[in-house]
């Protein structure tokens, strides 16, 4: 998958959360070890929590 263009189209969407936790999980060599589902779940806890802020 091509980071560029997800990370513009989370944008697009306001999506800044999940796009900011995003590109921080993709520099992290530790999240290779995480499942599609524990990725998800930190992109949406990052979403949720700016948007409560």
């Amino acid at each position: 998958m091509l980071t560029n263009p997800t990370l513009a189209q989370m944008q697009a969407l306001g999506l800044t959360g999940m796009a900011t936790a995003y590109q921080d999980l993709t520099e992290q060599d530790t999240a290779k070890e995480l499942s599609l589902d524990e990725w998800l779940g930190l992109l949406l806890d990052r979403e949720t929590a700016m948007r409560a802020d």
